[in-house]
């Protein structure tokens, strides 16, 4: 039994030889002082070899802040109603007062006490992180976490899955635990496949091109040839004993057009032969569709192939990046026409439309009267390097794939409900459903 033994001489008692002594029974708080002891040691070890950065935060100055300026006001419901200086201020004014060893390593720091600085150091390149923290916090929510970087002691930036969670008790305390996991493996490795994506995207672009290499000669000898003739043209008005000026005019002003038909020609097979990243921005569906029927409008002529393109109404918006979801257009039309061809289908016909889907999904459908697809080899149609043609690459709709899918949305490849050709659609999110975080 642990007791609190006490002595005392009372004046009154003097003489007499007595002592007051007291015995207290203190086993308990001893217990629970052993068990606050133990938590303690236990808690230290589990910071100490996480395999996760760990820092502990003096939020103090934090907390008095943020009661200062929200107390009597309603919290702010997006994170530009939080002025950045504010935050750089918190920033400025909060320390790490501890830190564990991976924290360190991840942060670069020789020595456990280069951390516990004020951690502006370690937010330069992203405050707007510590700003969401802030919403987040205010607003009532348990915790917050986001991918983001932190700038290291070195100055390297490094790429981090940032957590942090709100308990009353800590915060109540004026101190608060972040958590930083290192995710520049994971971000390296999809920066890989993302690059070898966009290399097979382009190694499928250069070889449809390779494919319609003598359409695409025939669309830019049209108004080559109409340049030509306007020229030739021109020149007999002017060796006139009284040259037409009007008529050397007009002339002229073919000649100009022409020309910049045929550098539109040109640009959209540069675009198209062009190596570079993805570039997502809102387009219209409609019209990238129309633009992409139209890169192909002489293979339609020489093929005899009637083409019906059915727009979606209203909007038909999609973040996207045109180069490669025309890729997709044309690369589906191009093998509708190549299988109507091959099967000597007369008349041919394409229908290519555009439909919404619910309220924020919008479908492409291409249909051909084809053959149709062969349900044994359907289920491997986008599969790379598989193909159904003699002297095909197979890398055409794994690329299709690949695009619509890095857009949010998928592909599917089957026949017509009547049996009378193949149908290939694709689903993408629309510009609504972006926004509306679906």
């Amino acid at each position: 039994m642990d007791v609190l033994f006490t002595v005392c001489w009372p004046e009154e008692h003097k003489g007499r030889g007595h002592v007051l002594v007291g015995v207290i029974d203190i086993t308990e708080r001893k217990q629970a002082e052993e068990e606050t002891r133990r938590s303690e040691r236990r808690y230290r070890e589990l910071f100490d070899h996480m395999p996760v950065a760990l820092g502990q935060l003096d939020m103090r100055y934090m907390n008095s802040q943020l009661a200062a300026r929200y107390a009597n006001q309603p919290p702010p419901r997006n994170e530009m109603d939080i002025d950045l200086n504010f935050i750089q201020d918190i920033l400025r004014s909060t320390k790490a007062i501890e830190v564990n060893p991976e924290a360190q390593r991840l942060f670069r720091a020789r020595r456990r006490e280069d951390m516990l600085i004020p951690i502006e150091r370690f937010w330069r390149t992203r405050p707007e992180t510590v700003r969401r923290t802030v919403l987040a916090r205010l607003n009532g929510e348990p915790g917050y976490s986001e991918e983001t970087k932190v700038d290291a002691l070195d100055g390297t930036q490094i790429d981090v899955l940032y957590t942090v969670a709100f308990p009353p008790s800590t915060w109540e305390r004026g101190t608060n635990i972040v958590a930083f996991i290192d995710i520049g493996d994971r971000i390296a490795a999809l920066a890989r496949v993302e690059q070898m994506q966009a290399e097979l995207a382009h190694a499928g672009r250069v070889a449809m091109l390779g494919e319609m290499a003598a359409s695409i000669a025939h669309e830019v000898n049209q108004p080559l040839a109409a340049i030509a003739t306007s020229g030739a043209a021109c020149l007999r008005w002017l060796n006139r004993a009284e040259p037409d000026l009007g008529e050397v005019r007009e002339l002229a002003g073919r000649v100009v057009s022409d020309a910049q038909r045929a550098a539109g020609i040109i640009a959209r097979v540069r675009d198209m032969a062009a190596n570079r990243r993805a570039d997502h921005v809102p387009l219209n569906l409609n019209e990238l569709v129309e633009e992409a029927t139209h890169f192909l409008r002489h293979e339609f002529q020489a093929r005899q192939v009637e083409l019906h393109f059915s727009p979606v109404s209203g909007p038909a918006l999609v973040s996207a990046d045109r180069i490669q979801l025309q890729q997709v257009v044309v690369n589906l039309a191009v093998n509708a026409l190549q299988a109507m061809a091959e099967a000597k289908i007369s008349p041919p016909r394409l229908s290519i439309a555009v439909m919404a889907v619910g309220a924020i999904w919008l479908r492409v459908v291409v249909e051909d009267n084809g053959p149709g697809l062969d349900p044994a080899t359907s289920p491997r149609l986008f599969e790379s390097f598989f193909t159904t043609k003699r002297e095909g690459l197979g890398i055409g709709l794994a690329v299709c794939r690949s695009i619509v899918e890095a857009h949010g949305g998928s592909i599917e490849a089957g026949n017509r409900a009547d049996g009378r050709g193949a149908r290939f659609t694709f689903t993408l999110p629309s510009v609504k459903a972006a926004t509306s975080g679906i």
